[in-house]
C-alpha cells in the first residue's frame, strides 16, 4: 500500500526544507549558529507518532489533551532551544502533522479526528527515514551531532502494510540503534515489548499503558520524559523540572486484534 500523505508538502524551516518522505530539497549554508546552537554542539530531533486509527475514538477527545499538554512541555524544556520536533499521525493514511520545527515554536493542535485502519509499518517508516536524514544533514552541513528520539503511541498492530514494508522498517530501525536513536513503543492495551520488537525499537523502552483515558495520559508523559532527558543529555545534569517527570508503572498485556 503506498504511501497517503501529500508528497509535495513543506515547510520552510529557517534555511532547511523538508518534504514528506524525509527529503532535505534546501540545502542551509554551513552555519553552525541556526537555531542558536554553536559550533560543535550537538542538536536534538524528536519525533512523535500517533495513532489516530478508528479504536482511538473510545478515548474522546483525551488524544488531543495529552498531545497538547507533550506539546507544552517541549516547548519549555530543558534544551528546547537546541531541539527540533516534529509529529506523525496514522490511521489508513499517514500524515506529517508538524514537520521538524523548533521546539520553542511548536504550536498546540487543533483538532484530532480518530478513524480508519492502521499504517502503522508506513508512519514508523516515515519517522525512521526522517530521523537518519536529518541527523546526516546536519553532520554534513553544519558538522553538528544530533540526537535523536522516536515515540510511538499505538493501540494496535499494523493492518495495512505489506510484509515487505515491515522489513524495510526493521533494516532502518537497525541502523537508528547503531546510530545511538532513541526508539520507544507505549502501547495502550497492547504488549508494547512484542510490538517494540516487530518494529525493531528498543526493547527497554517499551511501555504498557491501560486503554483509558487516563492512560492516555501516562502514555503521553512518558513520552515527554523519554524526549526530555534526550533534549538535555550531553548538556549537564539533570534539572528538577526533568527529575520531576515520573515513568507509571504498567502491566505487560497481549496485542489484541482490531476490530
Amino acid at each position: 500500500m503506498s504511501d497517503k500523505s501529500q508528497p509535495n508538502s513543506v515547510l520552510q524551516t529557517g534555511s532547511i526544507i523538508i518534504e514528506n518522505d524525509g527529503a532535505i530539497v534546501v540545502r542551509a549554508p554551513d552555519d553552525a549558529s541556526l537555531y542558536g546552537a554553536t559550533a560543535g554542539e550537538k542538536s536534538v530531533l524528536t519525533l512523535l507518532v500517533l495513532d489516530r486509527s478508528g479504536s482511538m475514538s473510545s478515548h474522546g477527545d483525551q488524544p488531543l489533551v495529552a498531545l497538547n499538554e507533550l506539546i507544552q512541555n517541549l516547548r519549555v524544556a530543558d534544551g528546547a532551544e537546541r531541539t527540533f520536533a516534529g509529529i506523525i499521525t496514522f490511521a489508513g493514511d499517514v500524515r506529517m502533522d508538524v514537520q521538524p520545527t523548533p521546539a520553542t515554536q511548536i504550536e498546540d493542535r487543533t483538532s484530532y479526528v480518530a478513524n480508519g485502519s492502521t499504517a502503522l509499518y508506513q508512519a514508523v517508516h516515515k519517522a525512521l527515514n526522517m530521523g537518519l536524514e536529518f541527523k546526516k544533514f546536519f553532520l554534513d552541513k553544519a558538522k553538528r551531532e544530533v540526537d535523536v528520539a522516536i515515540a510511538v503511541i499505538s493501540d494496535g498492530g499494523d493492518t495495512d502494510g505489506p510484509p515487505e514494508k515491515q522489513s524495510e522498517v526493521l533494516k532502518l530501525a537497525e541502523e537508528a540503534r547503531k546510530q545511538d536513536f532513541k526508539l520507544q513503543v507505549v502501547g495502550l492495551g497492547i504488549d508494547a515489548l512484542r510490538l517494540s520488537q516487530q518494529l525493531g525499537f528498543t526493547p527497554g523502552l517499551a511501555v504498557t499503558v491501560e486503554p483509558t483515558r487516563e492512560g492516555v495520559s501516562r502514555a503521553t508523559r512518558t513520552v515527554t520524559q523519554m524526549f526530555s532527558r534526550t533534549m538535555i543529555m550531553g548538556f549537564g545534569e539533570e534539572s528538577p523540572k526533568t527529575k520531576s517527570v515520573k515513568t507509571p508503572r504498567t502491566d505487560s498485556q497481549p496485542i489484541s486484534s482490531r476490530p
